[in-house]
């Protein structure tokens, strides 16, 4: 038998707020997290000059003992998930069980300390000045690793770094291990630290915004037709995976059931989003989860507000449910958290359940004739809300979609 996994425990930290009541009002209020950049002002060549920060954490609440391993990302997703098991009222014993494990995701290490150590080494052509925990900072399962140790879970500890599906995809992994009976809960999430290195990237493929840099909460604007590109962001989000009969047992918090998971490949581009692809990723979270296009209330899009991104995965969601369905992307308020993406936008989707509240896209003046012609919200729609789809798409070709259902 097949186990039912339920979400028990909440934690963020993002440029819409730390707390989930501060998340849920600036997301239902429409506001923006977006920031000019002013200091990468002396950065030659990035033409990007817009981010979406994380204000007014205080790191120290994590001890040095442990904070002298993490990097920007590792103190986000520490702090976020401190939240998010107070918030499961899970107690140290239950935390170090064999029973509880964490799959967490990132899409690169900490580029303040990569920058550092060859910035270092550039200078004096030495490794001497690097430091017993700079690649602990810095490696690619740092993030989760720094968790592990900080909470001390004993049970599986699975690194993700797939990118922007590093967090859908640590969150589908828990929900599929706990299904089928491996482990009874699992801290799910990801996170992503500031760094310039994030947006130039995007930077150099012609693929961020540069046209809002003095207006940036105009800056991200995915389906629009004047869009210009991604707005990098940093942030963390962590859920708390359970087994239903376990929560039930202690009298948990359930804020929503997961009941589908999909992952597939491109197979034929690093970068490109495939179509058929995508419609196959959807396609199979209904199909398993034994749903009809129609049952689906709400579709959370990935949509970057890049051009082709936004094309092919807004035909792809017509193709599939035609216009019946409300569409929206919270990255116009948000920016792009990369690795915390999946985990970030699920507690939006969450919040639609258990708010009965669509979240709009902001920023659509005119929408792109070639996109596909779909129920886009464009104000804070209320309605009843009971089963979302959630999307997330990464470069190197890797295609999730999550299916969340009200609790009953």
């Amino acid at each position: 038998m097949k186990r039912r996994v339920v979400v028990t425990g909440i934690g963020i930290k993002s440029p819409l707020g730390n707390t989930l009541s501060e998340f849920q009002d600036r997301l239902f209020s429409m506001k923006s997290g977006l920031v000019a950049m002013s200091c990468w002002d002396d950065i030659i060549g990035l033409k990007t000059k817009v981010a979406g920060l994380v204000f007014d954490i205080n790191e120290k609440e994590i001890p040095r003992t442990s904070r002298r391993s993490m990097d920007r990302g590792s103190i986000l997703a520490a702090l976020a998930s401190c939240d998010a098991i107070k918030d499961a009222n899970l107690n140290q014993e239950q935390i170090s069980s064999y029973k509880t494990g964490i799959a967490y995701g990132s899409t690169v290490g900490g580029g303040a300390t990569l920058e550092k150590v060859f910035g270092d080494f550039r200078q004096d052509s030495s490794y001497l000045k690097q430091t017993s925990m700079d690649f602990l900072k810095y490696m690619s399962n740092t993030v989760c690793g720094n968790l592990s140790s900080y909470f001390n879970i004993k049970g599986r500890s699975i690194p993700i770094c797939s990118a922007c599906t590093s967090s859908s995809q640590a969150i589908g992994m828990g929900y599929e291990l706990i299904q089928n009976n491996q482990i009874d809960r699992m801290i799910c999430g990801g996170a992503e630290g500031m760094h310039h290195s994030l947006a130039s990237i995007f930077d150099v493929i012609g693929a961020a915004s540069t046209v809002h840099n003095e207006t940036p909460q105009k800056a991200c604007r995915p389906f629009d037709k004047s869009r210009d590109g991604v707005v990098v962001a940093e942030g963390a989000g962590t859920l708390i995976l359970e087994d239903l009969e376990s929560a039930l047992k202690r009298g948990a918090k359930i804020y929503a059931e997961i009941i589908s998971y999909s992952t597939n490949s491109n197979g034929n581009h690093m970068t490109n989003p495939d179509e058929d692809s995508i419609v196959n990723v959807m396609e199979t979270a209904l199909e398993t989860s034994n749903l009809k296009v129609t049952d689906i209330d709400y579709v959370n899009a990935h949509a970057t507000s890049t051009d082709l991104g936004d094309i092919v995965e807004s035909n792809s969601i017509y193709k599939l449910f035609q216009n019946t369905v409300p569409v929206s992307s919270i990255k116009g308020q948000l920016g792009h958290t990369l690795g915390a993406c999946g985990a970030i936008e699920s507690i939006a989707a969450i919040s639609s359940i258990t708010q009965d509240k669509l979240p709009s896209n902001i920023n659509i003046d005119s929408l792109d004739e070639e996109c596909a012609s779909l129920d886009y919200i464009t104000e804070v729609r209320e309605q009843e809300v009971n089963i979302v789809l959630k999307n997330n798409f990464a470069f190197g070709g890797i295609n999730t979609s999550l299916i969340f259902k009200k609790y009953n």
